[in-house]
């Protein structure tokens, strides 16, 4: 379904992190988002939570630099996973950050 990854950048380093396929609670996915966010960057900085009351997840960062998540970047799947390459340019459902709540565009935090 092309859903299990995105870009974010922090200290001027882009990352593309994937998280594990499956079926997820609010709470979990957000636990998910924080664990390969710091892998990625090899420290504890980054902290996702679901906001139960507004139905949406938060992205926090605990360091001094600012990050941005590139939600306005096409992820690229292997094709012998996924047989269609239009899932970027549909309405709906064109990616993990889609799930998440957020539009096709880019969010940058200071």
């Amino acid at each position: 379904y092309q859903n299990t990854k995105f870009r974010f950048t922090y200290n001027n380093v882009s990352y593309c992190v994937q998280i594990q396929e499956g079926s997820y609670l609010a709470c979990q996915l957000a636990t998910e988002l924080t664990n390969i966010m710091n892998n990625a960057v090899g420290s504890v900085i980054f902290t996702v939570f679901y906001d139960v009351v507004g139905i949406r997840f938060w992205f926090g960062c605990t360091g001094s630099i600012g990050f941005t998540l590139d939600f306005d970047c096409k992820i690229e799947y292997p094709e012998a996973i996924c047989n269609t390459s239009t899932i970027w340019f549909q309405y709906a459902k064109w990616g993990l950050p889609y799930y998440l709540g957020y539009l096709k565009k880019q969010y940058v935090f200071l």
